[in-house]
Parts: structure tokens; sequence; C-alpha cells
């Protein structure tokens, strides 16, 4: 077990786990959540919030090196937003900060553990969609705020979008 200020063993590359994120869920565990480059986010669950089993790769979702995101919705469901592509640093489509960062999707949940289908926000290729802020704090609508820069921005970074989506839409 992960124990508070312990570090975690890496996944046999060089980057590791990179940009973890924790969540609440509703039956009192914990999701932890990390990016890596192996193709998938790495997760693991634990009802101590100061100990976690390792972290193991998750077949749903597949990500490049790039940030997800895990936050709770006002109508008790929780939304993961990703880049839903392996990544392949041989792809001449790794060319964003940390790989390819298109599309970029989401999956809802009610518990936290079973993911809905995938449903695509963001389609365009030539683009990177990453760093994703969400807000749920009324019973109609989510923002979300996000990442969205392409070529003629020099860096994905470099270009911000914000999404209203009522909670119907999701």
């Amino acid at each position: 077990d992960f124990r508070l200020g312990q570090v975690f063993d890496a996944p046999a590359d060089a980057t590791g786990h990179q940009e973890p994120g924790v969540c609440p869920l509703p039956n009192g565990s914990y999701i932890a959540f990390a990016r890596t480059i192996t193709g998938n986010q790495w997760t693991t669950c634990s009802f101590d919030p100061l100990a976690f089993p390792p972290f193991q790769p998750d077949a749903a979702f597949p990500s490049p090196r790039s940030p997800m995101c895990i936050k709770p919705l006002h109508d008790g469901r929780y939304i993961a937003i990703f880049n839903p592509v392996p990544c392949d640093p041989a792809d001449d489509k790794y060319r964003f900060l940390g790989g390819r960062r298109a599309p970029l999707g989401y999956k809802l949940s009610e518990d936290g553990y079973r993911w809905s289908e995938l449903k695509l926000l963001e389609t365009d290729l030539d683009r990177g969609y990453c760093y994703t802020a969400v807000l749920s704090d009324n019973d109609e609508f989510v923002l979300l705020g996000y990442c969205a820069g392409g070529d003629e921005d020099g860096l994905c970074l470099n270009r911000q979008r914000i999404v209203r989506l009522t909670l119907d839409e999701l």
C-alpha cells in the first residue's frame, strides 16, 4: 500500500506517473489517476485516502501522455475527460507537447468504477486538447475549460476554450 509521503513505483518507462489526481466516490472510496506514456491512464482505488494500492493501467482510459480529469457532477454522476487514443511515440501525429492530444472525449459514471461508452467533445486532429477544468455547481449545466491550440498557435497550450453543456446533453 502507498502511504502518505511514499513514492509510487513508476511504470516501465522514463516518465513514470505524471499529473496525478484524486476524486472521492459515492461509496466512500477514492479513485486516484495519473498519466503515463504507456498508452493508458493508470488508476487505483482505496477507502483510505492515505493508503492506495499500486497504480495499474486502466483499459477504460486509453491515452497518450496527456492528463485526465475526473470530477463529480452536480447531478451525482462522475465525468472523466481525456484524450482517448493510445500513444505511440513513433507516430508522426505525436507532435503536440505530451503527444497527440486529440480528440478530446469523456465518459460518465454513476459510481466511479463502471464507465459509459466514450462520447467525443472535440474531434479536430490538428489541434491539441488538454488540462480540463470542470465546474458543476447547479442542476442545469457544466462548464468545461481546456487548452485547445493548433499549429497556428505554436502549441496546444496557447489557446483556451470554455464550453457550456447542459447536464442533459452529457
